[in-house]
């Protein structure tokens, strides 16, 4: 006859459910910020200079 993997696991099945052996589960921390863009004054487009000036032909 074989032998038990681990000792004490041939008893009652509803006794070695897995959430005996795992540890609780941490609950997660609220998000200090809200998802998405920070919520600043709200401004046109933007003045963009490129790095490379532009090519005159």
């Amino acid at each position: 006859m074989p032998q038990p993997n681990e000792p004490g696991t041939t008893g009652n099945n509803e006794e070695n459910t897995p959430g005996d052996k795992l540890p609780p589960r941490r609950r997660r921390r609220a998000a200090s910020r809200p998802a998405g863009p920070p919520g600043g004054p709200v401004s046109a487009a933007e003045d963009v200079t490129p790095a490379i000036p532009a090519a005159e032909s």
